[in-house]
């Protein structure tokens, strides 16, 4: 419930609407779309703006603040699975006691946070990190055309997204990682309750290694794809 009332949070506040009613709504029935129909994510952006228009939410708006939305909220995935690394190798057990899960969850959203905030507003660290993407990139795909704008590119997308969030940016960072976070302690405590003694850090790569891989729209809202995927990481 907290993850579902994250995600309208942010594409409240990057379409700068108050009213939450609209954005409940057409989440709870594009989210079900998704899971249904062919297209998963695009057909559930496309159901929203139409019942967000109907609801009064001026077309541009509606359109541009869930373009940003969804930025925010893929760029905090992305984040979550480089966060989860450090936490293996630093061996961050949870044996049974899922306070120290939320623990972790606390810290990772304020990791998502602060990073957020150095990607929003300096260019310095955004070039940074397109720089070292693009040579990983180029490195790992020796025999494709180089990539070399993918620093412009972070900018460019960045810039929109903090247009869109203005001086609300840190509310839709918070909502944005706790989207991903309360997910996540969902899966903690699911394994908890079949008597799993989830190693928390664990959880934390295997969860954000798949829900990344359930953003491909492989099969509707990615099913199959995560089930097995999930089952297959945390056996590992």
């Amino acid at each position: 419930g907290a993850s579902f009332l994250c995600m309208c949070a942010v594409q409240r506040i990057a379409t700068g609407e108050h009213r939450w009613g609209p954005f409940l709504r057409s989440y709870l029935v594009g989210n079900a779309a998704s899971k249904l129909l062919p297209g998963g994510g695009a057909t559930s952006a496309a159901l929203q703006y139409e019942m967000l228009s109907q609801e009064g939410v001026p077309p541009g708006r509606a359109a541009s603040g869930m373009t940003a939305a969804s930025l925010l909220v893929f760029g905090t995935l992305l984040l979550l699975n480089m966060l989860a690394l450090p936490l293996v190798v630093l061996g961050v057990a949870v044996p049974a006691k899922l306070l120290a899960a939320a623990w972790v969850s606390v810290v990772l959203l304020l990791a998502i946070v602060l990073i957020g905030w150095l990607a929003l507003k300096g260019d310095g660290f955004l070039t940074a990190v397109g720089r070292a993407a693009q040579w990983s990139v180029n490195k790992l795909r020796r025999r494709s055309e180089p990539v070399q704008d993918l620093p412009k590119r972070l900018l460019d997308q960045r810039t929109a997204v903090a247009e869109a969030v203005g001086s609300n940016w840190w509310q839709a960072l918070l909502a944005a990682g706790g989207k991903w976070v309360f997910d996540y302690l969902t899966l903690v405590f699911a394994l908890a309750a079949v008597g799993a003694h989830p190693n928390g850090a664990l959880v934390l790569v295997a969860y954000s290694a798949v829900s990344l891989l359930g953003q491909l729209p492989l099969t509707p809202g990615g099913l199959g794809v995560v089930e097995a995927g999930r089952t297959g990481t945390l056996a590992l």
